[in-house]
């Protein structure tokens, strides 16, 4: 077995011969060592030699093997030198691309400009200053996209009507939600065929009968073609602020407010030419005819609904307020979906604002409800049916309630508690962090105790346990101290 490369001469010479190792001439594991004994047991006397210079071929039960000195060979060295003169070929690349890179593309290119300049020039205000907008189709007035679209509508009305009728409770409270949509005219019977129809479900939590249903409209349900409203609607630019700017923007006063937008989407008329692609099949009993309706406004479940919402709002804040900065810095900066956090530092200043903002949004057609004040004489001016004097959790947006997961407002108290409700039933990994991805602090007022749980947990894994096996009796007893105590931060 040779200690290095031979050359490749050598190997070429013994080519014509069936070999035992073909490979020879390269270095490798030692396969297997015969005794002295065997070794002349296995050959059969013949043998080639081509010259003294290489080895002899014996032949033998394996094959040809050959045994024999092999000349020195020395190969040639090859050494590399790298030599950076100026700059890398990396830089020189970068450097072309920054020359050769045009401008981005001006906004108005975009998909946020396109929707942007389909809303500047189509919205109008009516008679009563009502906003009227356009849904920003990317493509509009090709029809044939959603073919099929009654039929997709009808099969998932057939069966939400069988759901109703089994749930007596869930369609009384279904009928009253689609009677009261059409007397305030948010919805009229077609004036003619539509050309997408939305199907739509009920959406409440908990006990139907103790809980407000809200009617959600499905306009990324596709037709037989695959096809879905949605697909080819822009959906707008962000215009939401992140809510823990506004969280904090709202405490940063000594005297805040909460309010909520009353129906805002639906205060926002959409243009009547838009209107044949917001049909829906509704009947409020199988026994009545089946009745195809336009919804009239700004569709929750469209998926340009949110921006034309909040686009409507800054649209009432740059063009009337110009001499009411606080109302605008209200409307573009402390709203979230369809609810108001202001604040200010006097009571007066408070009131002035309240003022202020109920008489810019009712220009609109808006109507600000369900108020809520760590300051008596805030509500002292709001009517009794149009507060809420309870704990305020952030986290229901149809109870006039800012969707924060988990954090509420006392705001008799003006303090802040957890929505915490763990339990020490199932004490496995698996449910300590379960219970950890629910505690939702967004501007890190119980940072010290999440961390503490996110040490238990820590520990937890170190112990290497899989995720469903119940806890050792050290770290279930750290982990039950600690659910223990949470009941403090509510």
């Amino acid at each position: 077995m040779p200690s290095r490369h031979l050359p490749k001469h050598c190997k070429h010479k013994f080519s014509h011969l069936a070999l035992a190792d073909p490979s020879f001439d390269l270095p490798a594991p030692i396969e297997l060592l015969l005794g002295a004994d065997v070794f002349s047991q296995i050959l059969n006397g013949k043998r080639v030699v081509i010259d003294n210079s290489l080895p002899t071929a014996f032949s033998s039960l394996f094959g040809w093997i050959l045994i024999g000195p092999v000349p020195e060979y020395e190969p040639d060295r090859i050494c590399s030198n790298v030599v950076s003169l100026t700059v890398s070929l990396e830089n020189l690349v970068e450097r072309f691309w920054r020359v050769e890179e045009p401008d981005s593309a001006p906004v108005i290119f975009t998909d946020e400009g396109k929707c942007e300049t389909i809303y500047l020039t189509e919205r109008v205000r009516d008679n009563s200053g009502r906003f009227v907008v356009p849904l920003p189709f990317m493509e509009f007035g090709r029809q044939e996209r959603f073919l099929g679209s009654r039929q997709m509508a009808l099969r998932r009305f057939q069966n939400l009507e069988r759901k109703l009728k089994i749930n007596p409770a869930l369609n009384q409270a279904y009928s009253a939600f689609m009677n009261d949509y059409e007397s305030l005219g948010h919805m009229s019977i077609a004036p003619s065929p539509g050309d997408y129809f939305i199907p739509h479900h009920p959406v409440f939590k908990g006990d139907v009968a103790t809980s407000k249903i809200r009617v959600v409209f499905d306009a990324s349900a596709t037709t037989s073609s695959n096809h879905s409203l949605n697909q080819y609607l822009f959906a707008g630019p962000k215009l939401q602020q992140d809510i823990v700017d506004i969280m904090l923007r709202f405490r940063v006063h000594q005297f805040t407010f909460t309010a909520d937008v009353c129906k805002m989407y639906r205060q926002i008329l959409v243009l009547p030419q838009y209107r044949k692609y917001q049909h829906i099949l509704w009947r409020a009993s199988p026994l009545d005819e089946l009745k195809e309706y336009q919804l009239n406004t700004v569709t929750y479940g469209v998926n340009c609904a949110p921006y034309l919402a909040l686009r409507v709002l800054k649209d009432l804040a740059d063009n009337c307020c110009e001499e009411l900065p606080d109302v605008k810095q209200s409307l573009t900066h402390q709203t979230y979906v369809d609810d108001i956090y202001v604040g200010a530092d006097s009571t007066d200043q408070l009131l002035t604002l309240k003022s202020d903002l109920q008489s810019v949004l009712s220009t609109a057609g808006f109507k600000l409800k369900i108020w809520s004040s760590n300051d008596p004489l805030i509500l002292a001016t709001i009517p009794q049916e149009d507060r809420v004097q309870r704990i305020l959790q952030f986290d229901d947006m149809e109870a006039g309630l800012v969707k924060v997961l988990g954090l509420n407002w006392d705001s008799s108290e003006d303090t802040f508690g957890f929505e915490v409700s763990p339990s020490c039933d199932v004490m496995t990994k698996r449910a300590v962090l379960s219970t950890i991805a629910r505690i939702f602090d967004p501007i890190g007022l119980i940072a010290p105790v999440i961390f503490y749980a996110k040490h238990i947990f820590q520990k937890i894994w170190k112990a290497g346990l899989a995720w469903d096996t119940p806890l050792p009796s050290d770290l279930a007893e750290d982990w039950k101290t600690f659910v223990q105590d949470l009941h403090t931060l509510t």
